[in-house]
């Protein structure tokens, strides 16, 4: 018998958290849209899938970074034009 773990799935969720973006995000980007995997009827992504990525995008760092700003300055348009109230 090996000593080979199980693999590890991440929800949307914990996706979202890991990168800090909207679970949207997660499933939509074309950076890791295509490692999600169906189980039945919920959407997985294995760990290991995600930490390869990473792995060869050290520059996505920066990728999410820059999309972390655009979301903020949405934000902050949408407060200045009173779309949306400004949190606490």
């Amino acid at each position: 018998m090996s000593d080979e773990k199980p693999p590890v799935y991440l929800t949307a969720k914990q996706v979202s958290q890991r990168y800090g973006v909207s679970r949207q995000w997660a499933y939509h980007s074309p950076d890791i849209a295509h490692l999600r995997i169906k189980i039945g009827r919920v959407v997985r992504w294995k760990l290991e899938d995600l930490e390869a990525f990473e792995a060869e995008n050290k520059e996505r760092g920066a990728i999410l970074a820059l999309y972390k700003e655009q979301q903020r300055e949405k934000r902050r348009a949408k407060i200045k034009f009173g779309l949306v109230e400004k949190a606490g």
